[in-house]
């Protein structure tokens, strides 16, 4: 599932990212394309359709001091496909992985563009040469976020947010 944190200006996210560096694992450049046909993405050279199946957005108000949190079930299955549609427009997006240790099942997610002669956004991360444009926890369906636990983890990142 992704947690999305409900109004938080991404503008401001720059400062933030100057914070995680302690807690950097990994990050990755893909291609999206959108068309007509829908969303692609091109991943270690192969090319799939992203087909997404719906569910409903739970909301969770005030989970750390006045944040609410969206949480998505939804799921995104992925379809090789070997056609390109001619009609497309496409986006480097450029995510970065962050998490309290290595075997943590609880990231932290942020998405950019990693074309930043081109961006128009002037909210840049030096330190990860992108512009973020998303963020968001993906988290395993079967994780209680009230446990203890999970909600310390989380607080971790959601306290950084809140400087």
């Amino acid at each position: 599932m992704k947690i999305f944190v409900k109004n938080y200006d991404i503008k401001t996210l720059d400062k933030f990212m100057k914070l995680l560096d302690k807690y950097y694992i990994s990050s990755e450049i893909n291609i999206q394309l959108y068309s007509k046909e829908g969303i692609f993405t091109v991943d270690n050279n192969a090319f799939f359709k992203i087909k997404t199946i719906d569910k409903d957005i739970v909301v969770v108000k005030n989970y750390y001091k006045s944040f609410t949190l969206l949480i998505d079930h939804s799921i995104n299955t992925y379809e090789n496909s070997h056609q390109l549609p001619v009609e497309h427009m496409a986006f480097t997006i450029k995510k970065c992985c962050f998490a309290t240790n290595n075997t943590s099942k609880i990231k932290l997610i942020i998405e950019g563009n990693n074309d930043i002669e081109n961006s128009t956004n002037m909210s840049f991360s030096k330190e990860y040469n992108m512009v973020p444009s998303n963020f968001y926890f993906d988290i395993s369906d079967e994780i209680d976020i009230n446990n203890d636990f999970v909600k310390q983890e989380l607080n971790v990142f959601l306290s950084l947010l809140n400087l």
